[in-house]
């Protein structure tokens, strides 16, 4: 991840980093479609971002290893079966719990 270290420093001196705003940007929208997981995180630190949203698990420490947080992620797996189903409460629960610990 080297390259992420580079990369936050010739932002700085091209005056890139957005000042004291705090942004972050969504993974599923450029990987794997538009560009590799590594390109999109030394392009996003370059850029001046704090944190990614929507991360897959199997990316958090990549993420993480890059300096960047992961600012959002999906609580359990399904939207068309979610709180509004009491009888998928305890499937939702566990799922939450799972990723709680995870992060």
């Amino acid at each position: 991840m080297r390259n992420c270290k580079r990369n936050r420093q010739g932002a700085a001196r091209t005056g890139l980093i957005m000042g004291k705003i705090t942004q972050s940007v969504s993974w599923w929208c450029f990987v794997p479609a538009l560009l590799a997981a590594d390109e999109f995180l030394a392009a996003a630190r370059h850029a001046g971002f704090t944190a990614i949203d929507l991360v897959p698990p199997e990316h958090w420490a990549r993420v993480k290893d890059c300096g960047l947080q992961i600012s959002a992620t999906a609580g359990h797996a399904s939207i068309e079966l979610g709180l509004n189903r009491a009888d998928q409460h305890a499937r939702i629960e566990q799922e939450l719990r799972a990723n709680i610990a995870l992060a």
